[in-house]
């Protein structure tokens, strides 16, 4: 089972603003998985959209 992160740590890990993670969000760019109300990240989906960067896909 993957590990799931809140938005904060999601944040950290991207580096990036939360206005930013909404935005790849909302371009269906990275995908939450919503559980009892809360907005989290699976590490699988974390690392898919790591290597998509790597491999230049472009956002």
């Amino acid at each position: 089972m993957d590990k799931l992160y809140t938005i904060k740590e999601t944040l950290g890990i991207l580096k990036i603003s939360k206005a930013n993670l909404y935005r790849l969000i909302a371009r269906g760019d990275i995908t939450p998985v919503k559980l009892v109300g809360r907005t989290l990240f699976t590490e699988s989906e974390l690392d898919r959209f790591i290597e998509k960067l790597k491999k230049g896909s472009g956002l």
